[in-house]
């Protein structure tokens, strides 16, 4: 009986060490090298550039213009706000957009580059945003999304719930 406790506890330490490594290796690994990074912020600019428009760059990345300043109140980090947007691809393909009505959003529940913007901006905000992928749905393949995308959106907060 001894023998046996011995070597599960044994087992159980060096289960441990290997997911404490794992974890450790995933968790500090970028999903994304220097020159992946480098190239999803040239093919912003360009696109940018190429539609004339004023968006500015954050320090991770993400593309913003404000279109119109709203005056409202600031966006907490954990709201429930309600919002009309489309979201494009660079080539133009619309892959989700909410029509007139405004729809509800938690943005505990946003990818990224929305979470950034929404805490730059106030309520009855519109902006633009280009997202690259680290800020963005990153590698996943979704219906309307290929991974790795850059994303487009125009935006505008209609008020906090």
């Amino acid at each position: 009986m001894k023998i046996y406790l011995k070597n599960t506890i044994s087992q159980l330490k060096i289960a441990c060490i290997l997911f404490s490594a794992a974890f450790i290796f995933v968790g500090c690994g970028s999903l994304y090298s220097d020159e992946d990074l480098t190239n999803f912020d040239a093919q912003i600019q360009e696109f940018i550039q190429e539609n004339n428009w004023k968006a500015e760059r954050s320090e991770t990345g993400l593309y913003l213009e404000v279109l119109e300043k709203g005056g409202g109140e600031s966006i907490p980090i954990d709201a429930k706000i309600r919002v009309t947007y489309k979201g494009t691809l660079l080539n133009g393909q619309s892959f989700d957009q909410t029509g007139a009505e405004p729809v509800t959003l938690h943005t505990r529940g946003l990818i990224d580059g929305w979470r950034e913007a929404l805490l730059s901006i106030d309520v009855g905000s519109s902006v633009r945003m280009v997202i690259p992928p680290q800020l963005g749905y990153k590698n996943q393949e979704l219906p309307k999304i290929p991974k790795n995308s850059i994303l487009v959106f125009e935006l505008t907060v209609h008020d906090i719930q």
